[in-house]
């Protein structure tokens, strides 16, 4: 039998000796990073609260639990993170004029740091971290109304404030699970709270581009923040808002709301009983808002919002008012819906807002409170376009406007066109629009609660009209095609039930009102409103009103009486 000869593989003596010295220097890094860890962690927790104290003018200090460090990892974890404000040295700073408006107390369960490169930090000077975790924050905010003026810090380029130490800040992830904040300031008002926010940042840079760059928002390439929910009473006010969901997605450059509300806080009679502005009292709800395109580098670099598209859908507006305590005796001239756009001190700019599949209803409880009258815009659809404040864009088009269509009492469809001048020192706007066949009798709904008159009988062939109008009044033409049209006069309720006038219910319909237009001459009647504001009245009912001289008009109604029963 043959055996064939091993060949054996000797390493050299020298690649010996280079092992072991690689295998002593890396032991002798374990254990330094083991000594290192365990007592250079008390000298960094005090260098944190120094410097912390220091940079603050000791208005902070910092305090934890526990600080483990792992060199070797490029990891540490503080538990117990906590950053507290003193409020004696906060006083102190106020007597001096040196403090700032508001101050922060913060708690953490645990904040982790991942895969910091020490060799990028101390050789190349700059600080490059794989993740930092925090694990449920807790955030208080202060803020107070100074009587002086201070230089704003807070907007500081953070690349300034670490440019002396190092060249670049990067972490590659920041995750945050748990986030809770409570604002309040010194007037005593509810604070606002927001509860289990979670926040994903990701490629958190600050170098010298970082903060002008169009693609990041706050340093960031990205931005997910979640709420679970909201419900915040407003202060000084009857209403709270509310939402089930918020989501914000920085690089999608979108946000969505589910079951968004503004809700009144208190009963309705109490709103009303206690209003002094003949305010309506509103309720808004939507089931989604969506943002879509929104600019947030913009809103981060100088707080401006601009977003391309909102879409508001599956929704109501209701306003309500009730005579038995309102009265119209406030002046409303200025209170336009593009007046009070251009009165708002944050700049915004919302290229299009798409409503869909929404109600707008009126309700109004009559003087004597025995009943309610209701006015409906079902299936509200369509687009406000160029709704902003933004001096420059309006430079370029100064016209917001609304394409909108709707069913009217869930009867006749409804199409309106809508041009407010934004830059119009007198509330300047048109409204144009057609209202398609339906039954004259479906506005008894509104009419018999509030005027004791009822439609009897009418076909609405068509309504057209073309209006312009300002803070002083309506003028424009107002085109009203219908036949078979009777009404019924009431005299109020009397024991739960209406009666009615005969003889002046004759009246009216023999001898003030045509039954047709055409009428019976074959003459057709167009309105041609000159319809001069009252001050109290509001902008919408203004445009009603001078609606309302139209149709007088085109019916052949010259009675004053039968013209404010209208």
């Amino acid at each position: 039998m043959e055996f064939r000869k091993r060949t054996q593989f000797f390493l050299p003596r020298w690649s010996k000796w280079l092992i072991g010295i690689f295998a002593g220097l890396l032991l002798a890094g374990i254990l330094l990073s083991w000594y290192l860890s365990r007592h250079y962690k008390d000298i960094l927790r005090d260098k944190i609260s120094e410097k912390v104290h220091s940079a603050s003018r000791g208005l902070y200090h910092v305090e934890m639990d526990d600080l483990e460090i792992n060199l070797l990892t490029g990891s540490a974890q503080v538990k117990r993170l906590q950053l507290i404000a003193d409020t004696a040295v906060y006083a102190a700073l106020k007597a001096q004029k040196e403090a700032p408006e508001t101050r922060i107390d913060l708690i953490t369960n645990s904040l982790k740091i991942e895969h910091l490169n020490l060799w990028k930090m101390l050789v190349i000077k700059k600080i490059s971290v794989g993740a930092i975790k925090i694990d449920t924050l807790n955030v208080k905010i202060v803020k107070e109304i100074l009587p002086y003026e201070r230089k704003d810090t807070s907007a500081m380029d953070l690349y300034a404030r670490i440019k002396d130490s190092f060249k670049e800040l990067r972490i590659d992830q920041i995750a945050l699970t748990s986030l809770n904040t409570d604002y309040s300031d010194e007037s005593g008002k509810a604070p606002l709270r927001l509860k289990n926010g979670a926040i994903q940042v990701t490629d958190f840079l600050v170098d010298p581009y970082s903060r002008a760059d169009s693609n990041r928002v706050f340093y960031s390439e990205r931005i997910q923040l979640t709420l679970p929910g909201f419900n915040y009473s407003i202060p000084e006010s009857p209403y709270r808002l509310a939402f089930d969901n918020f989501q914000l997605d920085s690089k999608c450059r979108s946000a969505l709301l589910h079951k968004i509300r503004l809700e009144p806080k208190i009963s309705k009679e109490q709103y009303f009983r206690n209003d002094k502005q003949n305010k309506a009292l509103i309720t808004l709800e939507w089931d989604t808002l969506r943002v879509k395109d929104w600019d947030l580098g913009l809103l981060s670099r100088e707080g401006k919002v601009h977003a391309k598209q909102v879409f508001l859908s599956r929704g109501a507006a209701v306003f309500r008012k009730d005579r038995r305590y309102q009265k119209d005796n406030v002046n409303k001239i200025g209170e336009a819906p593009h007046q009070q756009i251009m009165k708002l001190q944050q700049l915004i700019r919302v290229d299009t807002v798409h409503v869909d599949r929404s109600l707008v209803q009126y309700r109004q409880i009559n003087e004597k409170g025995t009943d309610e009258g209701i006015i409906s815009f079902v299936n509200v659809h369509g687009i406000i376009t160029n709704m902003t404040n933004d001096s420059t864009q309006l430079r370029k088009d100064k016209y917001m406007r609304a394409d909108l269509k709707a069913m009217l009492m869930g009867k006749g469809p409804l199409h309106a066109l809508f041009g407010f001048d934004m830059r119009s020192k007198d509330g300047a706007h048109t409204y144009k629009g057609s209202l398609g066949r339906m039954d004259a009798s479906a506005f008894n709904l509104i009419l018999t609660p509030l005027l004791n008159l009822e439609i009897a009988s009418g076909n609405i062939k068509g309504i057209r009209f073309d209006m312009k109008a300002n803070d002083s009044g309506n003028w424009g033409d107002f085109r009203f095609d219908y036949d078979d049209f009777k009404v019924n006069i009431f005299g109020g309720l009397a024991e739960g039930e209406r009666k009615k006038k005969g003889i002046v219910s004759f009246f009216v319909n023999k001898f003030v009102i045509n039954d047709s237009n055409p009428d019976a001459n074959e003459v057709y009647h167009i309105g041609k409103v000159n319809h001069t504001r009252v001050p109290e009245y509001s902008h919408f009912k203004t445009i009603w009103k001078s609606l309302q001289d139209g149709i007088a008009q085109c019916a052949g109604i010259e009675s004053k009486w039968l013209r404010e029963k209208m």
